[in-house]
């Protein structure tokens, strides 16, 4: 899957570069979009809100075709491109969702997904994606 099929298609200008993430951080994605990711990867709007650091009534005030502040849509975007790595790495999305909500003693029994609330969370799981896809055991 690409990072513009977890917003929708047209909801999105295609992203082919680091330079189009960069270009579409700073243009904002529109909530309808990112509502969308949140759908395909199966996160609870509780969850949404803590990774994107939105608070449940600001989400409701803005419309669906409203474009999300500089700081949601990277957030959002980094969410996209983490989900987008694990499925690469894990053959399939059901099984990397299925490891992001397991407890992991190598997360001091946190579930990876209850890490997405801060850079170094995000950080820590990427770098254990790489020792997976190479194959090394922490």
């Amino acid at each position: 899957m690409t990072i513009n099929q977890y917003f929708g298609a047209k909801n999105t200008p295609p992203i082919q570069s680091i330079f189009d993430l960069i270009e579409l951080s700073r243009r904002g994605l529109p909530k309808k979009a990112v509502a969308t990711m949140a759908r395909h990867l199966d996160l609870t709007q509780a969850d949404l809100f803590v990774i994107l650091h939105i608070s449940a009534r600001t989400w409701q005030r803005y419309t669906d075709e409203k474009l999300l502040p500089q700081d949601v849509t990277e957030k959002a975007l980094q969410l996209a491109n983490l989900y987008k790595r694990g499925e690469e790495i894990f053959g399939n999305s059901e099984k990397f969702k299925g490891w992001m909500n397991h407890p992991s003693p190598i997360f001091s029994g946190k579930k990876p997904i209850e890490l997405l609330d801060t850079q170094f969370g995000f950080q820590a799981i990427l770098d254990e994606l790489i020792r997976i896809d190479w194959g090394v055991l922490a």
